[in-house]
């Protein structure tokens, strides 16, 4: 028997939910472990749209997206008021906190089961290492306290469940029900708890005395919690133009957000079709590179987890929550682009939840056949490399502590937009991330779509009051182009098709298109120029990896755009040297090459330009 293996008596399995049980200080330093680890890996600025969000609701009040992850919402109107520290930092901290305790939590779900510390510890690192679930736990995002919260509800049913009838007390349904508002009041993912807290309640309801009592105790623990989290979503509110999400005053309105009615209620599917790419598609190809040895022992796991007769109480929890995990999976569809695969990935924590804790159960039925001392010590060891493997491979695909990039890309534009023009995007990113301003963030119009209805009743007018004022309507994006170029305004996006109008020309100036009525062509003397400008921000750029990084790889390729524009506008005014020279900077910067030499090409670019 290996060296680590604890006596089964230390495991205590029907340990009441009050009782301190041997396994938790492990959980406790695996979990603080993992903490420590990662940390350095934490995001400094937003990496995607939703981050941007999420940072500046924080700062400057509103509601987040549906449906408005209540629970998250307050926490974060928290610690960006920490003195001191960076905003996006914080949030992201919570989120690794956040992911560290779901980790604690499957290697404690393992040590109820009687697992072994290493089957634990491989359990817990298989989750908190997976690239996809890694990731998103170290940047400002939603999904890692809904992590927490749905392997709190697996640990919770299997406690429960493992517990004598005569040990069940009114806590346990306290418990059960207060980890379930958790769930409703975090990331739509725990929809996947479904199963396990289907477990918790079957299992709190098997002892009869004070059965009623407890149920209504549940229930009143789920609901009110949930509830009352959902209704103060209006007072996060503030007089802040935006990011606001939607006009929330009444219950109703909370209900409307909450069952997320803006985006067809709880669909999933952005579309369908044969060219689009599926969440189910996206676990499964990454499964392999991810897990590697892992997915040896999930299988063992998932077979064992089957016939042990001493594991029964985990079988609907984490059945259960891996079969609901694929379904969300498999119903999450996105057309086929730069980072649809990326986002898709974001929904895996589930699966991957489930998942690392059928390994976890299948190393230590391995370790369980495993008598002589020397062959448990050759198990330690691969388990030890697998563990180091995750570490080392997922680092430069997760760690996104450098990684500027769309802070970057805002400076840019900032740099470059005339001061009348008007300021549009199609995308979520520039849309919640702004720009910067003297007199503080200046957000764009979004378009094309006038949808919602909300957005440009409320908050177009007060964004843009010199084109749109309140109360007057615009039935399509056209129509509000025309409003702009008929008040004399130019109109600028980093998006030409956005802004093509036979009232005006484009040009190319740097990170952004400007739609002026006098212009006469879209590469000018000015493109090269602006271009010029650009080199000490596009230097600052981070060399991304091959994986992960998936929106900052799409917005480094403006910086790319804005380079191979100048080399033909160089082309034309007869200077084929530099142009040659800004070429190679477009194919640095879209093909990832050494930062040093990329740099050296800006610099010199620069110069030259200066001096032409």
């Amino acid at each position: 028997m290996s060296l680590l293996a604890p006596k089964r008596s230390s495991v205590l399995p029907h340990a009441g939910l009050g009782s301190r049980a041997t396994p938790q200080l492990h959980s406790t330093w695996i979990a603080l472990a993992i903490l420590v680890t990662l940390t350095p890996t934490l995001a400094h600025t937003p990496q995607n749209g939703d981050g941007a969000e999420i940072v500046n609701t924080a700062l400057l009040g509103g509601v987040m997206h549906p449906p408005g992850f209540p629970l998250q919402a307050w926490l974060d109107r928290a610690v960006v008021r920490i003195p001191g520290v960076e905003p996006a930092w914080a949030i992201a901290l919570l989120g690794l906190f956040a992911h560290a305790c779901a980790a604690g939590l499957i290697a404690e779900t393992l040590g109820l089961l009687g697992a072994r510390p290493l089957a634990r510890v491989l359990g817990a690192a298989a989750f908190a290492l997976h690239p996809a679930i890694w990731a998103v736990s170290v940047e400002p995002e939603v999904f890692a306290p809904a992590h927490a919260a749905l392997a709190a509800m697996i640990w919770i049913a299997v406690r429960v469940s493992r517990s004598p009838p005569e040990r069940i007390q009114w806590r346990s349904a306290l418990g059960v029900g207060l980890i379930g508002a958790a769930c409703a009041a975090s990331h739509p993912i725990a929809v996947a708890a479904l199963p396990a807290l289907a477990g918790a309640t079957l299992a709190s309801a098997r002892r009869r005395e004070g059965r009623v009592a407890r149920a209504l105790v549940l229930a009143a623990a789920l609901l009110a919690p949930a509830a009352a989290l959902y209704l103060s979503l209006p007072l996060l509110r503030t007089s802040s133009i935006w990011p606001d999400w939607g006009s929330l005053r009444t219950p109703a309105d909370v209900l409307r957000h909450a069952l997320r009615a803006d985006y067809g209620a709880f669909s999933l599917s952005a579309a369908s079709g044969a060219s689009n790419l599926s969440g189910l598609s996206v676990l499964f190809d990454r499964a392999w590179s991810s897990w590697l040895v892992a997915t040896g022992f999930l299988a063992a796991g998932a077979v064992v987890l089957l016939r042990r007769a001493d594991w029964s109480a985990a079988r609907l929890p984490v059945f259960g929550t891996l079969a609901a995990g694929l379904a969300l999976l498999a119903a999450a569809r996105l057309p086929e682009q730069t980072y649809a695969a990326a986002v898709l990935a974001r929904l895996e924590g589930p699966a991957v939840i489930s998942g690392a804790l059928l390994a976890g159960l299948g190393c230590d039925a391995l370790l369980s056949r495993l008598r002589a001392r020397s062959t448990s010590g050759l198990v330690t060891t691969a388990v030890a490399l697998t563990i180091a493997y995750w570490l080392i491979a997922g680092w430069r695909e997760a760690d996104v502590s450098h990684d500027t990039t769309l802070a970057l890309h805002a400076r840019g534009i900032a740099a470059e937009l005339p001061d009348r023009a008007v300021y549009v995007t199609e995308g979520d990113v520039e849309t919640f991330l702004g720009i910067p301003a003297p007199s503080g963030t200046r957000f764009p119009i979004s378009g094309p779509e006038i949808a919602p209805e909300w957005y440009w009743r409320d908050v177009v007018p007060r964004l843009e009051p010199r084109v749109l004022q309140p109360g007057v309507p615009v039935n399509q994006w056209s129509d509000f182009l025309v409003a702009c170029f008929a008040r004399g305004l130019p109109v600028a996006s980093t998006s030409s098709t956005l802004i093509e109008s036979s009232r005006a020309t484009l040009e190319l100036r740097g990170l952004i298109f400007v739609a002026r009525a006098d212009a006469d062509s879209e590469l000018t003397a000015e493109s090269i120029a602006a271009a010029a400008r650009l080199a000490p921000i596009a230097e600052a750029l981070p060399r991304l990896p091959a994986r992960g990084h998936a929106f900052s790889r799409f917005y480094v390729r403006r910086f790319a755009r804005a380079y191979a524009g100048a080399a033909e506008a160089l082309r034309r005014f007869g200077d084929p040297a530099l142009a040659g020279c800004a070429d190679s900077i477009a194919d640095a910067l879209n093909h990832g090459a050494d930062l040093a030499a990329r740099n050296a090409l800006l610099r010199s670019f620069e110069v030259r330009c200066t001096r032409r």
